[in-house]
């Protein structure tokens, strides 16, 4: 059974939010409708859901307002967190599909169950998307800047909160296409943006366009939403010098 503040709800129709903390007993006319709960984990992007029937798909609802879901469930019960390119987002809510709602696409069906034990008044931290470059010719030096911004300014008598960063290979290679960079960004206290550079390089090579990634990890004293900025690298060795 699941430990701490359960969020318990009766299962209703889709798309109708319940209740995160007052427990509501199953129907005595209908009792194929399970009671669901969810408790989110406020360390870590984890949620642990169980249900009083077999779980039959799971929807994870983000911070960022994207979703992730899990099927081919038999358990009554699991821990689930953002996988991929979610990995490490915070969960805002999660649907729960079991008992009779066994049919239908999520999410909208099902119960949904809002985090709202989610801290509050804690920076959410995101990493932004970097517009293409085109590749530097010969002695030039190109940056590509990624925005990192906070949901909401480090308060003035608060602690500052850091996020280590690193770069990470897409199509794109270190070394060859562009400089690999890592460390750490500090937002002081009335601070909410900063930003990454990296260093774009030429290798006299003719390639389709490329990608390479920064990830962002460690948040101290704030959480984690958008984890992944991508870069562009638009070749340019068809073109004459």
């Amino acid at each position: 059974m699941l430990a701490g503040p359960i969020a318990h709800a009766k299962q209703k129709a889709k798309g109708k939010s319940s209740s995160s903390k007052t427990p509501v007993a199953a129907s005595g006319h209908n009792k194929c409708w399970p009671e669901v709960g969810a408790v989110f984990d406020g360390k870590t992007p984890l949620v642990s859901v169980e249900s009083t029937k077999d779980l039959s798909n799971i929807v994870l609802l983000f911070a960022d307002g994207s979703t992730e879901r899990f099927e081919g469930l038999s358990d009554a019960e699991g821990v689930f967190a953002g996988t991929g390119e979610n990995t490490g987002k915070i969960l805002t809510g999660v649907w729960i599909k079991s008992g009779c709602n066994h049919s239908g696409d999520g999410p909208g069906y099902g119960e949904f169950i809002e985090n709202t034990d989610n801290l509050t008044n804690i920076p959410v931290v995101s990493i932004g998307d970097a517009p293409g470059v085109l590749e530097p010719r010969l002695s030039e030096i190109v940056e590509v800047w990624f925005d990192v911004s906070l949901s909401e300014m480090v308060p003035l008598d608060g602690e500052p909160v850091i996020v280590s960063y690193a770069t990470r290979d897409g199509t794109a290679t270190a070394g060859q296409d562009y400089l690999p960079t890592n460390g750490n960004l500090i937002f002081a206290p009335g601070e909410i943006t900063k930003t990454v550079s990296v260093i774009v390089v030429d290798d006299f090579e003719f390639e389709q366009e490329e990608t390479f990634f920064v990830d962002l990890s460690s948040p101290e004293n704030a959480l984690l939403a958008k984890a992944t900025g991508t870069g562009s690298i638009v070749d340019d060795d068809g073109n004459d010098y």
